[in-house]
């Protein structure tokens, strides 16, 4: 499972425009500094796990969001413990084989605090799963 940081509004870095022109003009939303995170996951054997996104709220929208993805609210729009919780819970508990896989899970996340606090452990321990943590700054190297 990996955390990854994006924008609402990525404005291009490359424009196509006369050669000389002093300016050039290009529209935005506006939001190119609201962002949210977007937590992807894979089994061992390659299936992907529903995505979650966790948007930078306190309260859920009343939008709909396409079915098949799980969304989550955190004032900082990233994963603390409580959002970790509820990706256990709605995310890898429903993975194929889920809660009553036969065989023990194995978790691998990064150095955040949010992933290995006790409460954590204890929560995936129930859910005969292990944790392997990579430590920071090794995570690009995997």
């Amino acid at each position: 499972m990996d955390e990854v940081p994006l924008t609402f509004n990525m404005p291009l870095m490359r424009t196509v425009e006369q050669t000389g022109t002093s300016m050039v003009l290009i529209k935005t939303s506006g939001n190119e500094k609201t962002s949210f995170t977007v937590v992807f996951g894979v089994s061992s054997d390659g299936q992907k796990l529903r995505p979650m996104v966790i948007f930078k709220r306190k309260m859920l929208p009343e939008d709909k969001f396409p079915k098949g993805i799980n969304v989550a609210m955190n004032p900082k729009g990233w994963m603390d413990e409580w959002v970790m919780r509820t990706w256990l819970t709605e995310v890898y508990a429903h993975r194929p084989g889920g809660f009553f896989h036969p065989l023990p899970g194995l978790l691998i996340f990064n150095y955040m605090c949010a992933h290995k606090t006790e409460s954590m452990r204890a929560m995936m321990k129930r859910m005969k799963s292990e944790l392997a943590v990579i430590l920071g700054g090794l995570t690009k190297e995997v």
